[in-house]
């Protein structure tokens, strides 16, 4: 009995000066923190950190995450390319519209076809982005090597890779900047380094309604919605299999259902099979796909 209530004392002191300890690195970092970079503001500084810290992580900014390890230097050698990559790191807005005024070529290449509005993209500058464009900046820029990306941000290939495709690919990670580069595109066929189209890509996401309001802003674009990828499926095809949610959408885009799959099967068939499985979480999108096809005569 001695024994369990010397434990029980012992646990009870211990779960008091954790949140103690950790309470006073928490200051101590603070202290340091405000001392080193803010000249003595502590205020300013307390109040910056206590609000990351606090902050959900759903507010975090993702486009401050770093997925790539170059710099400006490793591609560009002009000295007002470079100028404008060092406006862009350093968001200074007001820099970047004097550079641009001088009427500089947007669209010149440094080393392995890099431009300013690609390497905009990849430090994450949205504004800078957004201005670029705005001025006559091609998001169909093409790089012609792999971009030293950063292990454990973006998996997909960028060789061959426009920035509007890349952006695509790498919208989870990089917010906006497709949606921002979109309009602006003169070659709505394009496909990334895999073959993949616009829609493609999109078939190829999670369930999203977000999807399927993007799917209207590309279909705008007056891309092919019939186009097949290197393994000659049509976007309807992946779909199918990925993304149902845009399956009404395509179908109504003008995407032809009759169109059978590589393997020779028909896909009308398998959107029926899908709509009729119970253990489909999403079949409901798969019936209202074959509500469609039988009001237009397309029947297995």
């Amino acid at each position: 009995m001695t024994v369990y209530l010397m434990n029980t004392k012992r646990l009870s002191v211990v779960a008091l000066l954790r949140p103690i300890s950790v309470a006073i690195i928490f200051l101590c970092l603070i202290a340091d923190d405000a001392y080193s970079q803010n000249d003595g503001d502590w205020s300013k500084r307390i109040a910056d950190i206590v609000s990351r810290f606090s902050a959900p992580p759903k507010t975090r900014k993702l486009n401050d995450v770093p997925i790539w390890t170059a710099k400006a230097k490793d591609y560009f050698d002009d000295e007002s390319l470079l100028a404008v990559c060092e406006a862009i790191s350093k968001d200074n807005a007001e820099e970047l519209e004097r550079i641009l005024a001088t009427e500089i070529d947007v669209n010149r290449e440094g080393k392995s076809g890099m431009t300013v509005l690609y390497f905009a993209f990849l430090e994450g500058k949205t504004q800078a982005f957004e201005r670029l464009l705005k001025h006559g900046a091609s998001p169909d820029a093409t790089v012609t090597r792999e971009l030293p990306i950063a292990p454990g941000t973006i998996g997909y290939r960028s060789k061959n890779t426009t920035v509007l495709m890349f952006s695509l690919l790498s919208e989870r990670l990089r917010p906006g900047f497709f949606d921002a580069a979109l309009p602006f595109t003169k070659k709505p066929n394009q496909v990334d380094g895999r073959g993949n189209s616009m829609l493609h890509i999109m078939s190829m996401y999670l369930y999203s309604n977000q999807d399927a309001g993007r799917l209207k802003s590309v279909l705008v674009t007056g891309i092919d919605v019939n186009l097949k990828d290197a393994a000659g499926e049509t976007a309807l095809h992946v779909a199918s299999r990925y993304n149902p949610v845009l399956l009404l959408e395509l179908l109504k885009a003008g995407a032809d259902p009759n169109i059978p799959m590589p393997n020779g099967e028909s896909l009308i068939k398998v959107i029926h099979e899908k709509s009729t499985d119970p253990d489909n979480p999403v079949n409901e999108y798969y019936d209202r796909a074959v509500m469609w096809l039988n009001s237009h005569g397309f029947r297995p």
